[in-house]
């Protein structure tokens, strides 16, 4: 069960605020253009229907990434930069952290076919 809501967002909002709402079960989907604006719908997602985990986390070097179908991960740090967009395949994934997100706090997404999960890593030493 989806629940909709309509709101108004600039077109050019960053990854970083999208994933944020992502992991409260919203998602950016487009609906349709009005003149000087586009207008995006936020679908509440049920929480049943993700079909992806991320552990440790915390975590030092490696994060594994358990999924039911083929995604696409995609790490953030809290710039709204790419760190790592990597796909995924069924099943457990070992993702290595690049030597430059040590001691941080990123943001990531996880994107299937139909579905998003995302919410924050955090990477010590």
């Amino acid at each position: 069960m989806q629940s909709i809501v309509s709101t108004s967002y600039s077109p050019y909002a960053n990854p970083w605020a999208q994933a944020i709402l992502a992991a409260n079960g919203i998602a950016y989907h487009p609906s349709y253009l009005l003149p000087s604006s586009v207008r995006y719908k936020l679908v509440r997602t049920n929480k049943q229907q993700i079909h992806a985990e991320l552990y440790p986390n915390p975590a030092r070097d490696v994060v594994n990434v358990k999924v039911a179908q083929p995604a696409t991960i995609t790490l953030y740090d809290l710039h709204g930069r790419i760190v790592l967009d990597q796909p995924l395949t069924i099943g457990q994934n070992s993702i290595n952290i690049p030597d430059t997100a040590k001691f941080s706090v990123l943001l990531y997404r996880i994107e299937g076919d139909g579905w998003l999960k995302s919410g924050k890593l955090v990477i010590y030493d």
